[in-house]
């Protein structure tokens, strides 16, 4: 059954009045009666009809305003605390202030030429838009969230998503990469020198970055190992966490050492490796000339005493790979679980968002700690 809208039923109780109200009219006009105002009545009617008829609905609330200027109280400190800053934006103030400055001059941020549009928002807002949205998890990751909190729509959210990603990606060859030849030798020395590892060059290990709903493409080879959906990422750092390779995009069901085996550090390890040169990792990889596992043991048997020793000494050093994946995890909720919906005809659109999220995470991960050296560089200086 059709349902009727308020506005439709309302024309049809106006067209029923004015119906009635012409037939009264005829016989006041037949009688030489009296109107005493009748007309006036009849001419509202007639009216109000018009009225609704020129209308798309009978009453529509006003549009909510935007406060432009709503998100500057995040900026001071005497409104919010450095405790909720660091919470909704994942940073602290001079390090934002930092960022901002670094990706102010991105072309991104300028309206194109010859183009009559709406100006775009403050720079400071969109990189607090953008902020916020990695500080949320699972499904309440959402840009209408995003807008709520800073009095902007929606879409203005997912715009300053878009610009504030690509500003600072074009950060990342300057942050973020594999370490070049006399970096891999003194991450070695300090590896000897606190480990008794040479030629150790990093730690490596895979994680699982889960997913907040089963992938409509191909949705069982993400199903892992804990119940879940997710997919899986390949993470490499070195003794002072930080993440020097990342290798994601893979099935949450695939093995650890599959994934290797498909990298680019396996597939041309010469650009990667100086002689002698290897990774630490755990017992799902296999042992070759650029990485050492742990000694595996069989169901029910018992390691030597040697090779007890030797897989103790391995995790006390991979420790920090363990440290790094979860520090970057709890910094970037996101992390944890990603609202990221992967449909069959945008399999590629998806999986591009998602890896472009991880690279963004992974960069300013990496200016944060370029930014600490600095700071604490500066004040021993002082």
């Amino acid at each position: 059954m059709v349902r009727c809208s308020r506005r439709q039923l309302y024309l049809k109780a106006i067209k029923r009045k004015i119906s009635v109200r012409k037939k009264r009219a005829f016989s006041r006009f037949v009688l030489d009666e009296e109107s005493e105002g009748e007309d006036e009545i009849d001419e509202f009617y007639h009216f109000e009809h018009r009225r609704v008829e020129m209308r798309r609905y009978i009453y529509r609330k006003p549009y909510r305003k935007s406060d432009k200027k709503y998100w500057l109280r995040y900026m001071d400190p005497t409104l919010t605390y450095d405790d909720e800053f660091r919470e909704w934006f994942r940073c602290t103030r001079p390090y934002f202030e930092a960022l901002h400055l670094m990706i102010s001059t991105n072309n991104v941020f300028r309206s194109r030429s010859g183009i009559s549009r709406r100006p775009q928002l403050s720079i400071c807002l969109q990189l607090m838009c953008y902020l916020y949205y990695l500080s949320l998890s699972g499904s309440g990751a959402k840009f209408s969230v995003v807008g709520n909190k800073f009095h902007i729509s929606k879409g203005a959210a997912r715009d300053s998503f878009d610009r504030v990603l690509k500003a600072v990606l074009s950060l990342e060859d300057s942050f973020y990469g594999w370490p070049k030849e006399h970096e891999r030798s003194q991450i070695s020395d300090r590896f000897l020198v606190t480990h008794g590892f040479p030629d150790c060059i990093g730690c490596i290990d895979g994680t699982l970055i889960n997913l907040s709903e089963k992938p409509e493409w191909m949705g069982h080879d993400f199903y892992h190992r804990k119940s879940g959906y997710a997919v899986h990422a390949l993470v490499i750092c070195d003794d002072q966490r930080r993440i020097n390779y990342v290798y994601s995009g893979w099935v949450g069901s695939i093995h650890d050492n599959r994934a290797l085996r498909n990298s680019r550090i396996k597939v041309n390890p010469s650009q990667y490796f100086t002689e002698r040169q290897y990774l630490l990792g755990d017992s799902a990889f296999t042992a070759d000339d650029n990485l050492i596992p742990v000694f595996k043991s069989l169901p029910g048997a018992n390691l030597p005493r040697q090779k007890e020793f030797f897989n103790n000494k391995i995790a006390q050093a991979r420790i920090t790979i363990e440290h790094t994946i979860g520090i970057l995890k709890n910094r970037f909720p996101c992390l944890k679980c990603m609202n990221i919906k992967i449909k069959k005809n945008k399999i590629l659109v998806e999986l591009s968002e998602y890896l472009c999220l991880v690279r963004f995470c992974i960069t300013f991960y990496y200016t944060n700690l370029y930014w600490n050296k600095i700071t604490s560089m500066s004040m021993q200086v002082y």
